[in-house]
């Protein structure tokens, strides 16, 4: 993998987490502070995504191999920017309790299927992609603890939200554009339910498989 798509894909991850956890800091005080609700309210809520992130990362699972990660992990990062739209409109109970389904999607995506999107991508470097996912996920929880306070104290409750929103679809950005369309369009694939030694990738026609002739004694067909 080119190592300005890594550096993007990287940032991706740092970004997404960076949103997740600072706007986790920044709801309870919009919620108690800006809205004036109770505090039972914040309690419920973060509960509520609790139980949609179990749910979301149980269909995740069950989802087919072949459906793209890709695209998974882009819908994960795009509803994590509709779960700060839906909370920064909010002014009541009810559309904060919708925001986090977006949320609880969001986080389940990318804690079910981000791990093995590195692994994918990285191949054969697994521990590598591994520990990359794993720091990545660190280095935004570390930068949301200051950045998320920050914009806080300087912003206002709302204005945070709508930050982190920002930085949500910024981390989007960044994850489309480590996509390599060509280089993927172009990669051979294996063939279905055929051995290595007999059939392998056309590559006129990468969609096809053609049978290779058996080796004689001499190593010749």
């Amino acid at each position: 993998m080119p190592r300005v798509r890594l550096v993007l894909l990287t940032a991706s991850t740092v970004l997404f987490f960076l949103a997740v956890f600072a706007g986790g800091l920044a709801l309870p005080l919009y919620v108690t502070r800006g809205l004036g609700l109770p505090d039972e309210v914040v309690g419920t809520l973060f509960a509520s995504c609790a139980v949609v992130e179990i749910l979301a990362a149980l269909a995740v699972v069950a989802l087919p191999s072949r459906l793209s990660g890709r695209g998974l992990l882009a819908g994960g990062i795009l509803a994590l920017a509709v779960h700060f739209a839906l909370t920064a409109a909010a002014d009541g109970v009810v559309l904060l309790l919708i925001a986090q389904v977006p949320r609880g999607v969001a986080i389940a995506v990318l804690a079910a299927a981000g791990v093995r999107f590195f692994q994918e991508t990285l191949a054969p470097s697994t521990g590598f992609a591994t520990t990359l996912f794993s720091a990545s996920a660190d280095g935004g929880f570390l930068l949301s603890g200051v950045l998320g306070g920050i914009a806080v104290d300087a912003w206002g409750y709302r204005p945070a939200l709508l930050g982190c929103g920002v930085v949500a679809v910024l981390a989007l950005g960044a994850f489309l554009g480590s996509h390599d369309e060509r280089r993927l369009r172009h990669q051979p694939r294996p063939c279905p339910r055929a051995t290595h030694r007999r059939r392998r990738v056309d590559r006129q026609h990468p969609d096809r498989c053609r049978r290779v002739p058996p080796r004689g004694p001499t190593g010749r067909p």
